[in-house]
């Protein structure tokens, strides 16, 4: 999350709220202040992020031009913890897709030649459910709400507060549109026809859990696979990778627990949600300590 965003996925995200005609110009200033903070707080450099400030048609103040982002961050959560949830997030789309999908051919074994490919269906789902693009712009939105929401909290002034939360009422917008385009894209692999064969649900239990597994590994989120992936290889046990992921993050270990006809059923907005769920609580944990 510390890295710089990619221009050309922020200036897309933010041509198509500005193309909708959505956002009020009645202030130029507080609208293209709130961006321009918007986007410097989400790792954009000063000068590209004024470009594409002045390039929606809305002016930037000096003074805004002139800040520094908050020093300290976000005052609930961090984008830091943002990128875990998002790597969580693809996740268990991947793991619920790969449960999903038809098991005639049952690849489950210790065979290299069947895990490779089971390996490989679980890379074709995260592709085609998440394009390199598609899921970049997904994930500034998700970081850009995240900065909006605590500026909503914490701005005073009463027109920089309207415009913020006008700006993510359209960060939501959006949002939900990928996640209805997620919905059709998951809709559109192959599917369930097979879904309640009597012996398949511990395979399905299975595909699962690689799915999940394979996409952290990809990610990089947790250190754990990182380091079980260097000592075993590509061919590494699924259940032991997947018991320690759960130790780093038990709500995999909970969403493994559900019943399976309500774990293939989750769509992309549920996972958001639990995900989000994992997000507050180690909010609330952190601040009571505090």
């Amino acid at each position: 999350m510390d890295a710089v965003v990619d221009v050309d996925v922020v200036d897309e995200a933010m041509q198509r709220l500005g193309a909708s005609g959505s956002l009020s110009r009645s202030d130029q200033d507080a609208s293209g202040d709130v961006i321009y903070d918007l986007l410097v707080e989400v790792g954009m450099n000063p000068v590209d992020a004024e470009t594409t400030v002045r390039g929606l048609g809305f002016s930037v103040a000096a003074a805004a031009s002139e800040r520094s982002p908050n020093p300290s961050g976000l005052s609930v959560v961090s984008l830091k913890d943002e990128t875990s949830r998002a790597a969580l997030e693809r996740a268990l789309l991947v793991g619920v897709q790969l449960a999903r999908m038809d098991d005639d051919h049952a690849g489950v074994s210790d065979d290299a030649v069947a895990f490779a490919s089971l390996r490989q269906r679980a890379d074709d789902v995260e592709m085609k459910l998440f394009d390199d693009r598609k899921r970049r712009r997904l994930d500034f939105y998700s970081r850009a709400v995240l900065v909006l929401q605590d500026r909503v909290r914490a701005e005073r002034d009463p027109v920089l507060k309207a415009s913020a939360a006008e700006i993510l009422g359209r960060f939501d917008e959006e949002l939900v549109a990928l996640q209805d385009e997620m919905n059709l894209r998951m809709a559109e692999l192959p599917g369930e026809e097979s879904l309640f064969w009597g012996d398949s649900e511990d395979r399905r239990r299975y595909y699962f859990k690689m799915g999940v597994t394979n996409s952290l590994r990809r990610s990089g989120h947790l250190n754990s696979l990182g380091h079980l992936y260097r000592f075993r290889g590509v061919n590494y046990d699924v259940e032991e990778a997947f018991q320690l992921a759960g130790e780093d993050e038990p709500l995999l270990l909970r969403a493994a627990l559900l019943d399976l006809t309500t774990l293939v059923s989750l769509r992309p907005a549920d996972v958001r949600r639990i995900t989000s769920e994992r997000r507050l609580v180690r909010t609330f944990r952190t601040r009571k300590v505090e």
